[in-house]
């Protein structure tokens, strides 16, 4: 599995932190959506980074990064001032 592998673009929280890998993406979801109901963007979500990690391939990669800013936005997770 291809955790380590960088997003296809950096994707920025509050305070600017920011999520480079989709390891790191897929532990921010884990934590911050532990006990959040289940809904359509966090399971593509989910689904899209293990499919990513699973091939590593960059068209997959980017898939994850998009559905994960999606979701992400869609939640107000993410620093509405930082470029997208």
């Amino acid at each position: 599995m291809a955790w380590d592998d960088k997003l296809s673009k950096p994707v920025t929280l509050g305070a600017g932190r920011q999520l480079t890998t989709l390891r790191e993406a897929a532990d921010y979801l884990r934590t911050h959506f532990a006990t959040a109901s289940r809904n359509a963007l966090l399971d593509a979500a989910r689904e899209d980074l293990m499919q990513a990690a699973s091939t590593g391939n960059s068209a997959d990669v980017k898939a994850a990064t998009d559905q994960v800013r999606s979701l992400l936005a869609a939640e107000h997770h993410l620093d509405e001032m930082a470029g997208r």
